[in-house]
């Protein structure tokens, strides 16, 4: 509550809030409510080694809180972990700077019939690509119209690897070093919300699967849009600043 009532800026009052906000009906929800809670701080903590998921998670195995295998209770645990990695602040923060600083626009022509005004206006647009941390105001002024006039098309490339390696150096003890071991003995794309995949899993590997989860479904997609709107008000004040330099210059 006191982090709360300090924070600095809409975005930092977000973060903090976001742990303790009234939830949906989510999967991790539910699975808190079963009792999982214990176990999903075990493997986010990983303060001890866990061998093997399927044998740790047996006795959360109750047909009466829902939890009728161990599929349900590993999808359970996964969701709580999954969802943990997405809110932790420190985590957030420094996903925002890897994406602000390795992601990279691309930009794309709309339409291939244009009139010779525009196809001469933004031409060097129609194939575009920078990084974001390089990318001038001005430029995103000039995407953003194209945009407008419905001459190009923009997304963000996320810089998926940069932000593995930053999640790894703060939730393992072996660092990036630990996650790549875990990447090269498991396979590159680790099992997602299958708690059959899942119970083939030790406890370090358990969690790499919920920090790309968690990367892919949630953190990528939030960074994106705080990205964008930041771009277009920075583009915004170019263009604010522009119109107010004719002007004195007319008057």
């Amino acid at each position: 509550e006191e982090k709360i009532s300090r924070a600095s800026d809409v975005r930092e009052l977000i973060d903090h809030y976001v742990p303790y906000r009234p939830r949906k009906r989510s999967r991790s929800r539910q699975a808190l409510a079963q009792g999982l809670q214990p176990l999903a701080t075990q493997v986010l903590s990983q303060e001890q080694f866990i061998p093997d998921m399927a044998q740790a998670a047996e006795p959360c195995v109750d047909p009466e809180k829902g939890l009728d295998d161990l599929p349900a209770v590993l999808e359970g645990v996964f969701h709580i972990v999954s969802d943990w990695v997405a809110e932790e602040r420190s985590h957030r923060d420094r996903q925002r700077a890897v994406f602000r600083q390795e992601a990279e626009i691309v930009v794309r022509r709309l339409s291939r019939s244009l009139p010779g005004r525009l196809a001469r206006e933004f031409k060097q647009y129609f194939d575009f690509r920078q990084k974001v941390a390089k990318l001038h105001p001005y430029h995103m002024l000039s995407i953003l119209r194209g945009k407008r006039l419905r001459v190009l098309q923009y997304r963000f490339e996320p810089p998926v690897e940069a932000m593995a390696r930053a999640a790894a150096e703060l939730y393992f003890a072996g660092g990036v070093a630990q996650w790549e071991q875990i990447r090269n003995e498991v396979g590159t794309e680790l099992p997602a919300d299958d708690g059959e995949a899942l119970r083939g899993l030790n406890g370090a590997e358990f969690l790499a699967a919920c920090i790309q989860h968690s990367l892919a479904n949630i953190l990528i997609d939030i960074a994106g849009r705080e990205l964008d709107k930041d771009l277009c008000k920075q583009a915004e004040a170019l263009a604010l600043g522009i119109i107010r330099r004719k002007g004195r210059i007319q008057a």
